[in-house]
């Protein structure tokens, strides 16, 4: 609802061999068939020459140009990571990145939920397709840059850049080996949860990176302020805008004072359902025998987690944590970059990470918090449960 014209497909992230669901007027819809030539059906080029042609219709009308939203939803690098015949074997060779967590020891796993602990050792099989995996994400991902280019070099052409927003982010992360996890997205760690984000426009510094967190409950709320003006998003929008932080950004770097942030954010939610089958829980519809030394499992219905992220990080600090106890706040006593999580499961278990002392997630510490810090922790996980709309927002 809503949009003058939208593509999608019947199923997720295909990008040839695809029914395609098109509506030019936002109502009535029709459904082609789009099969394996590259020239016509590769699903990524598809989608951005929809774009241009909507900006060129947009934008060649004189006297009656219009402001536009198009939103580009590329299925890259979402497996099965199909890259451009004319970007295929860019990267051969590629390996995934070997971080520290990558593969980690059996003491590591140990420490965290039971999925974790159930995961095997990265065997050379596995590691090869994850370096695989990690190459066709290189790969595939040329399209897309090659696709932002001709959007960014049309909107110039038309004089239009100058007067445009392009916001480029991800809905997830990814882990290619990281605590024994050969290829998934489902997990609480650092590597699933992290997406990038880039946003260009009018009144933006250039080459500018900030430590602010933004969530994509943002991006709503921050594209109803350029289209209305207005500061304070509807009801129904748990984000908040992030225009008059950026706008405001030149000025700090000018040494003028900090940039304005009248919604700054120092902890957000983290949730997630886990799928699994019947009869064992794992989204496997036949358990492993047991003991076994090759599980390979992703997911199942006990990798159900809700986690605070707390993130105060230098330069944006506005106070600090308030640990709370039978809904009494003390005052603040120290800034964090941590997540504690909880999981639905039968352990209740619960992991912590301190990102400070250790980034790469390997050491477990929530038996180390103190009862204050986890009454504040437990306490923050309901408010952030629970709230709706306005009562989401910082500030």
């Amino acid at each position: 609802p809503g949009y003058d014209k939208w593509s999608e497909q019947r199923h997720n992230a295909i990008y040839y061999n695809y029914s395609l669901i098109e509506s030019n007027n936002g109502i009535n819809a029709t459904q082609t068939w789009h099969g394996d030539s590259y020239y016509e059906d590769y699903f990524p080029d598809l989608v951005t020459n929809r774009t241009l042609a909507m900006i060129e219709e947009f934008t060649s009308q004189e006297g009656t140009r219009r402001p536009f939203l198009a939103v580009n939803a590329w299925p890259t690098a979402h497996g099965p990571f199909t890259p451009a015949p004319w970007a295929e074997h860019y990267h051969d060779g590629a390996k995934a990145p070997r971080t520290p967590n990558y593969n980690a020891s059996y003491e590591h796993n140990q420490q965290k939920h039971w999925i974790i602990r159930q995961q095997s050792p990265i065997d050379d099989l596995r590691a090869s397709l994850t370096d695989k995996i990690f190459e066709k994400r290189l790969e595939s991902l040329y399209s897309v840059d090659s696709h932002i280019e001709q959007i960014v070099n049309l909107l110039e052409e038309k004089g239009e850049l100058e007067n445009t927003y392009i916001i480029y982010t991800s809905d997830n992360g990814f882990q290619l080996g990281q605590h024994r996890l050969w290829a998934d997205k489902r997990h609480m760690y650092e590597n699933d949860i992290r997406v990038p984000f880039i946003i260009t426009g009018p009144g933006i510094p250039k080459n500018v990176t900030t430590d602010r967190p933004v969530l994509n409950v943002d991006i709503a709320p921050s594209i109803y302020e350029l289209v209305t003006g207005e500061t304070q998003p509807p009801e129904n929008m748990d984000g908040s805008s992030i225009i008059p932080y950026l706008l405001s950004l030149q000025g700090e770097i000018e040494g003028k004072g900090p940039a304005e942030d009248p919604y700054h954010r120092e902890d957000f939610l983290i949730s997630y359902y886990g799928e699994g089958m019947e009869p064992c829980g794992l989204k496997v519809k036949e358990c492993p025998s047991t003991p076994t030394s090759n599980f390979r499992y992703i997911d199942s219905f006990n990798n159900t987690y809700h986690c605070v992220r707390s993130l105060t990080a230098s330069g944006y600090q506005h106070g600090s944590y308030n640990f709370c106890k039978d809904g009494v706040c003390a005052a603040p006593t120290a800034t964090r970059d941590s997540i504690y999580c909880r999981f639905e499961d039968s352990e209740d278990f619960v992991e912590y990470y301190d990102h400070s002392q250790d980034p790469w997630q390997l050491n477990n510490r929530a038996d180390e918090l103190t009862q204050e810090e986890r009454d504040y922790f437990e306490f923050r996980l309901t408010q952030l449960r629970s709230c709706k709309g306005a009562s989401c927002r910082a500030g």
